[in-house]
């Protein structure tokens, strides 16, 4: 009989499986999210200028024209 991990005398292999692929599926995310976490640095460039970001973040939609012109008037 197979009475080891794989076998589960009493019932319980199966937990030892999901804690496996737990693991292995929690392994996979975290990589994933290191590696995401590293790009995104590496894409940020610290000798932008405030005018720059407030360009960037206009041409992506994220603020509309009042508030473009606005903190630009700030910037200034």
């Amino acid at each position: 009989m197979m009475n080891g991990i794989c076998g589960g005398g009493m019932g319980f292999g199966w937990i030892f499986w999901v804690v496996l692929f737990g693991l292995i599926l929690w392994g996979v995310i975290a990589i994933f999210n290191k590696r995401q976490s590293l790009e995104k640095h590496q894409n940020h460039k610290p000798e932008d200028d405030p005018l720059d970001i407030l360009k960037k973040r206009y041409a992506k939609g994220e603020i509309d024209s009042e508030e473009f012109n606005k903190m630009k008037e700030e910037l200034k």
